[in-house]
């Protein structure tokens, strides 16, 4: 089948889901079939966002993002998604990553792992080599915290620590503001050894 055709089933495969998720009223569901659709929907949502992703990186090494008017591919991408520019670059990133990791590619395909956990476990493969299976299982076993987590300890393993510890004290910032309520908001980073004993203080 032609690239063209694939392109127009697609397309209208997309608008007749899309047509039947707009009709569709929950209060006619019991509560476990809202449980099942849910399961099935969590599934195509990471099959559609590891196949946008993938996409729009083909799209922007094409050029399509410039000719409708964005110099910036991750804008172009968070307008279309409705996600901020910096999830969009990241799904970017995710999706260039997703050559060199099989395994993870054809995860998100079947929709067993999410685009975010996609992106920690490219990013840890890349840094350390060989460790994309057991962090799949991780995945397949936990939530994004815990994979996040692990994907953490794995890389900075690769790491001396002298050279991390610089990186962390470049990398430190902080900023604060008063909201519409008068609350005042923090966020920082610090590195390890302040960042602890503050959290530690004001929990």
């Amino acid at each position: 089948m032609g690239g063209t055709a694939v392109h127009e089933g697609l397309t209208a495969a997309c608008d007749a889901l899309g047509g039947r998720i707009a009709g569709t009223d929950p209060a006619v569901f019991s509560g476990a079939d809202c449980a099942v659709l849910v399961e099935h929907l969590a599934r195509l949502e990471k099959r559609c966002a590891g196949l946008r992703a993938v996409l729009a990186a083909r799209a922007v090494s094409c050029g399509a993002h410039q000719q409708r008017g964005f110099s910036d591919p991750a804008a172009w991408l968070a307008r279309q998604s409705g996600i901020s520019t910096g999830e969009a670059k990241a799904a970017l990133a995710t999706a260039g990553r997703l050559d060199a990791c099989a395994e993870t590619r054809e995860a998100v395909r079947t929709g067993e792992v999410s685009l975010a956990q996609a992106g920690e476990i490219t990013r840890s493969e890349q840094a350390a080599p060989g460790c994309e299976g057991d962090l799949l299982n991780v995945a397949a076993g936990g939530g994004l915290g815990e994979l996040r987590d692990e994907a953490r300890r794995r890389r900075q393993a690769t790491e001396d620590p002298d050279d991390r510890h610089d990186r962390q004290h470049r990398e430190r910032h902080r900023r604060h503001w008063v909201d519409d309520q008068g609350l005042i908001h923090v966020r920082a980073a610090f590195t390890p050894e302040v960042g602890v004993a503050l959290v530690n203080r004001v929990d």
